[in-house]
């Protein structure tokens, strides 16, 4: 499957496209229309590589993937505009039917070239990078200390910072090696960049004089799967 953008019409393109080393007819199954295609196109070929998509020796635009997984990505990334979807292979538009496309135009088609695009987006980088933990085992001293002055400045801290807490002190389960401190707080980030920026804050660093006065703790970062 070949993926590609274009700002003209989306037919003209793919039919621009077909050559001799490309006989059959393609298959148009998609197409989006959208203000940033190509923005989109980088995203989605980024993503496409890191799942092991990728067509050796078959150019950078060629892909072993389908319909539903390309619409998969379009919808993580920013379902907003315009998507048309064909259930009928050929793209060869009927006779008299329009060929002019004012919009900048994306599309999916099968065996010959193609062009793709999608939603606006923020930039490649952002869209593909993982999300990271931060972990902290923590054993309190002073549990009205940690309550009353602690915790109120990490929390603000952390959810500042884009923090969402996943665990927060609930019931822990030790199956082998050293048990965990009694009490474990997980907290998801964007990235492992947003999350070392916290880190290297004010505010975190003013919680954290804080809170060892009431608690020892160990906090670490982990970088999660990729998407």
């Amino acid at each position: 499957m070949n993926i590609g953008q274009t700002d003209g019409d989306t037919v003209e393109r793919i039919y621009a496209q077909i050559s001799a080393s490309t006989p059959d007819k393609p298959s148009l199954l998609l197409e989006i229309k959208t203000e940033r295609p190509r923005s989109l196109e980088k995203a989605i070929h980024a993503i496409l590589q890191r799942r092991g998509r990728k067509v050796a020796g078959g150019g950078e635009k060629w892909f072993q993937t389908t319909r539903d997984e390309i619409l998969a990505i379009w919808r993580f990334i920013d379902a907003t505009n315009k998507v048309t979807e064909y259930s009928t292979p050929p793209f060869f538009r009927e006779s008299g039917e329009s060929t002019v496309n004012r919009h900048i135009t994306v599309g999916l088609a099968m065996v010959a070239s193609a062009v793709l695009g999608a939603a606006a987006v923020q930039t490649l980088h952002a869209q593909t990078k993982p999300p990271a933990y931060n972990i902290a085992e923590i054993t309190i001293k002073d549990q009205d200390g940690y309550s009353k002055e602690y915790l109120p400045l990490i929390t603000k801290a952390l959810t500042d910072a884009g923090g969402k807490f996943l665990v927060r002190g609930g019931k822990t389960i030790s199956y082998e090696g050293a048990a965990p401190a009694p009490r474990v707080v997980v907290v998801q980030f964007e990235s492992l960049d947003k999350l070392q920026a916290i880190y290297n804050s004010a505010s975190y660093k003013e919680a954290i004089a804080v809170g060892d006065k009431y608690a020892t703790q160990r906090v670490f970062g982990v970088e999660g799967a990729s998407p």
